[in-house]
């Protein structure tokens, strides 16, 4: 019907008393159903933290008994906190091992304790080296099977059948006292992931592998440095070293150098003496061999003669003329009357005239004509 009436017969339907009075009363009803709403969250929260409490006294009353039911001289009254709570579960544990110790006739050693967060790393250390491997004193007969028990009492039993039995109960012990010990390494594991004291020694121990890390590179580096810089010093020295000797190997004479000279060999020498050294040298006489050996077969030789050139004379090392390579007949002869030896070329006779041997004997035979 409401679409069948004009704008102002609506306002006047919608302004009537009724209506008013209509959306009041939802106001109101929806405001007490918010109110209602969160009294209802607030109740359920306060049950749902009353169960949590609730929860966690029933959790703590079991792990006391539990407690109690391993180590009965376990006290419940200790103050609350990390390091109390576990300092105090230690502390009972090492009181029933020394039980157990005493009991079984075994020496017990002292194990470390728990202690507080001002204790020393050191003995943290130690404690949990010696929980990470623990091993149990007490004997754990009591978990001994009854029925294997009291068979092991009987009179008549075949020895046989009584071995088997204390295997068997051997075995209950060492299956319930592996389980104990794994329980309190576990412990221990737990104990030592949520330590304070484990995060701080972890941290030091970082930072103090990084320092030493640190000092062996810069170690390193310096000693790799002062390498490569003696390297280099080496380097430095024997290239100039080099270059000189390339320099004196590679000196070619000018006019006005004086050098002495090998012409079998083709090499130049500063003084007199370094060519005589040169000539007494195998590298010479192995030369002249195969000169010689060149000759016989028809072939040119290579000169050897000492010369003093530049601008000071010619030198001579003895007072025999030879005869030029020019002028020398073909297939002649060329003999030392004072060694005996005969040569195929001038020059070959001429650096035998200079070696030590042709010296020598020259030596004797005018040793020999002062004498007469």
């Amino acid at each position: 019907v409401m679409p069948y009436f004009s704008r102002d017969v609506f306002d006047k339907f919608d302004d009537t008393p009724g209506r008013r009075s209509i959306e009041k009363t939802s106001a109101i009803f929806v405001i007490v159903i918010q109110w209602i709403r969160i009294v209802l969250h607030f109740v359920v929260f306060v049950l749902v933290l009353l169960g949590l409490d609730t929860l966690a006294k029933n959790v703590n009353k079991f792990v006391q008994e539990k407690l109690l039911s391993i180590c009965p001289d376990h006290d419940p009254g200790c103050k609350p906190g990390f390091y109390a709570v576990y300092d105090d579960l230690f502390r009972t544990l090492n009181a029933c091992e020394r039980e157990a110790a005493h009991i079984n006739g075994c020496a017990y050693t002292e194990a470390p304790q728990f202690g507080s967060s001002d204790m020393d790393h050191t003995f943290v250390k130690k404690f949990y080296a010696h929980y990470e491997n623990f091993s149990s004193y007490r004997s754990f007969a009591e978990a001994e099977s009854e029925e294997l028990a009291k068979m092991r009492n009987y009179i008549h039993l075949p020895e046989r059948d009584r071995r088997r039995i204390e295997q068997q109960l051997a075995a209950c012990r060492q299956k319930s006292r592996r389980q104990y010990e794994d329980s309190i390494r576990k412990l221990a594991s737990h104990c030592k992931r949520r330590d304070p004291r484990i995060k701080t020694i972890r941290k030091l121990e970082q930072m103090r592998k990084e320092k030493e890390f640190e000092q062996r590179s810069k170690a390193k580096t310096e000693k790799h440095n002062a390498f490569m810089k003696a390297r280099a010093a080496w380097q430095q020295n024997n290239s100039s070293a080099h270059d000189q000797n390339v320099e004196k190997q590679d000196h070619s004479p000018n006019d006005n150098d004086v050098f002495f000279e090998c012409t079998v060999c083709q090499k130049y020498f500063r003084t007199e003496h370094a060519l005589e050294c040169h000539l007494n040298s195998n590298v010479h006489q192995r030369r002249v061999a195969a000169s010689t050996h060149h000759d016989d077969n028809g072939q040119s030789s290579s000169s050897s003669s000492k010369k003093k050139m530049g601008t000071k004379s010619t030198f001579s090392s003895t007072s025999r003329e030879t005869v030029p390579s020019s002028e020398q007949p073909p297939n002649s002869s060329f003999e030392c009357s004072i060694c005996n030896k005969t040569f195929t070329s001038a020059l070959a006779l001429e650096s035998h005239s200079q070696s030590r041997a042709h010296r020598n004997a020259l030596k004797a035979v005018r040793a020999r004509l002062r004498d007469l």
